[in-house]
């Protein structure tokens, strides 16, 4: 079913949508929630990072390079993130209006995923070139990371 209000202007919301658009309280927690899980995973990327540093240490040097951007790019992503957080729910606590909006910085957001996104599944197209040499792991691979960073480039 096609959104009534695209193309129809005396689109009148139903109960339940209104419901949700006129209590912003209710709108507070994916985004922490979000914020939680994002935190957990990054603190599992610094260790697997580690254990990469520790055990991998002999890795041909573009492979390292795209390791060290990799975390690097999800270390910002994360950080903004946090700042996002931080800047709706704390520097303007009680300003609803605020954070039922879309503010400007939140064009950032599909950015830093696209980016590091592209980093990592280049390396592990890499590394499972290295390990296989199969072309019909390639292709179809190859074909995901274009998808991908065209779908994180139409998000903006």
């Amino acid at each position: 079913m096609i959104y009534a209000g695209l193309f129809n202007s005396s689109y009148q919301p139903s109960p339940i949508e209104l419901l949700d658009l006129n209590t912003p309280v209710d709108q507070l927690g994916p985004p922490l929630l979000g914020q939680m899980f994002a935190t957990l995973l990054e603190g599992v990327l610094l260790v697997q990072y580690y254990d990469y540093i520790v055990n991998f240490r002999y890795e041909q040097r573009w492979t390292k390079w795209l390791v060290h951007a990799g975390i690097l790019l999800c270390s910002i992503r994360a950080f903004f993130i946090w700042w996002f957080i931080w800047d709706r729910f704390v520097l303007n606590y009680g300003n609803w209006a605020y954070v039922a909006s879309f503010p400007a910085i939140a064009i950032g957001i599909p950015i830093t995923g696209t980016i590091p996104n592209a980093v990592c599944q280049a390396f592990y197209i890499a590394r499972c070139w290295t390990l296989s040499h199969n072309w019909f792991f390639l292709i179809p691979a190859m074909a995901s990371l274009v998808v991908t960073v065209g779908a994180g480039i139409a998000q903006v």
